[in-house]
């Protein structure tokens, strides 16, 4: 080997760096700071997860059961607004004494309350059970009479009128106002009446039959109207009468106090001879999102729940007992005791029927007018009637009603707001988010194609 070729590859080996420094600076161990990084990462995403896993399971098990579950029953509210009146349409007035059976009739028959009508075993006598229930009750114009009076204080003009069963036209000074007086037995007995001996027939004991008025009248701010009950019987002259005020498709929950759309006033007034009572009326109106229109004014009973579906099939002749006259006026009363306890046990097959013809919203009214009341004062005078009597007088205390329109609170767009305001509390969730996700991911698919 000669200096030339010496020389050469000393050049070379100083020139180029061995192989072997080149392999070890090209897998060089990676710092530990990297290795670390990764890790937390990784931790970080398996934390996320299980976060974001724990927080959807929370809200669909205990969060969107109930909101699929409100949406479902229809869950409603009211909402409220006061509306001026020029006009207000009357309540019915019903008027029931106090103490329903004349104490020595009942005796006789040995009535103890309005449910011996409907049980043969205690039911004495071969009278029908109508006969018996007309000699032991209370009946207008035999042994109290009611006298109505219009009022008008802006003309300060009266007009009154002893009214009877039936129509009753009372001429005013500019119009005529129109009474339709019912007669309607119950079956009203307070609870406690069963622990209580029958026979003494302590006050409030049994309701027996009531007095129906509804005016064809409605009222304008000024107008009272005046009622003057008049005890021509004294068999128990410390008595007094009970006035329920309701509305006109109401008025015939009365024969089982069971009311459905609305509870009524109910005041309780003793006959004094010297007492005045005033009381305040105030309506409140309520639109129900369901309902028939038709019977705003009252569903009748005979279409509703029809006698058909109570009545029991099983008896020879199709007739109603007498204390349902008011609810099936066009049928026939049962003539004979069999008869009539025959289908005297309509009663609880009539409450399982009602209970599902409720839901029924061709039977519901869709307008339902409710009366608030309170006696305002009550002032005392000089008898001016040599029997026991009682007067009162109600008007309404403003001329405005108060409206309650019944709005669902769960609608499909109400389910849709709940559940989506409820992913964004929990998850963070947003359309938004999500779509500006997409729309990125579209144009960076672009891109690469490209």
């Amino acid at each position: 080997m000669n200096d030339m070729t010496i020389m050469t590859l000393r050049s070379a080996d100083c020139t180029y760096p061995p192989k072997r420094q080149i392999q070890l600076k090209s897998y060089s161990p990676v710092p530990s700071s990297t290795m670390e990084s990764k890790c937390q990462v990784t931790l970080k995403y398996i934390f996320k997860s299980i976060l974001f896993l724990s927080l959807f399971i929370v809200f669909c098990a205990f969060y969107v059961p109930g909101v699929i579950k409100n949406f479902s029953k229809q869950t409603s509210t009211f909402h409220v607004r006061n509306e001026a009146v020029q006009r207000f349409e009357m309540p019915s007035v019903l008027i029931c004494y106090n103490m329903g059976y004349k104490v020595s009739k009942a005796i006789e028959y040995n009535i103890a309350s309005p449910w011996d009508f409907m049980n043969q075993e205690s039911f004495v006598g071969d009278k029908p059970p109508w006969q018996v229930y007309q000699d032991v009750i209370y009946k207008l114009n035999e042994d109290f009479t009611i006298e109505i009076e219009f009022y008008d204080h802006e003309d300060d003009t009266k007009y009154s009128k002893e009214i009877k069963v039936g129509a009753n036209e009372i001429q005013g000074k500019d119009e005529e106002y129109f009474v339709e007086v019912l007669e309607v037995p119950t079956l009203y007995q307070v609870i406690f009446a069963k622990y209580v001996y029958v026979h003494s027939f302590t006050n409030h004991l049994i309701q027996g039959s009531c007095i129906v008025m509804n005016v064809n009248y409605t009222v304008k701010k000024g107008e009272y109207i005046g009622l003057t009950v008049k005890s021509v019987k004294k068999e128990n002259p410390e008595s007094g009468i009970s006035v329920f005020f309701t509305s006109q498709s109401e008025w015939d929950r009365i024969v089982f106090s069971k009311w459905i759309e609305a509870d009524p006033i109910n005041k309780w007034i003793y006959f004094t001879n010297t007492e005045k009572q005033f009381l305040m009326l105030e309506l409140e109106e309520f639109i129900y999102k369901k309902g028939n229109e038709n019977c705003n004014g009252g569903c009748p009973k005979n279409l509703c729940l029809t006698w058909d579906k109570i009545r029991d099939k099983k008896c020879t002749v199709n007739c109603i007992p007498y204390l349902l006259k008011s609810w099936y006026p066009d049928l026939e009363i049962c003539a004979t005791i069999k008869d009539h306890f025959c289908q005297t046990t309509f009663y609880n097959r009539m409450e399982l029927v009602e209970v599902g013809d409720q839901k029924n919203d061709s039977c519901f009214p869709k307008t339902v007018n409710k009366y608030r009341g309170r006696t305002t004062y009550t002032f005392n005078n000089e008898p001016t009637y040599n029997v026991s009597a009682l007067r009162f007088y109600f008007a309404f205390e403003s001329m405005s009603k108060k409206i309650n329109e019944e709005h669902v609170i769960y609608d499909v767009f109400g389910m849709i707001g709940s559940l989506g305001g409820s992913l964004s509390l929990f998850i963070g969730f947003s359309f938004f988010d999500y779509g500006c996700k997409m729309v990125n991911k579209l144009f960076n698919h672009c891109k690469r194609a490209e």
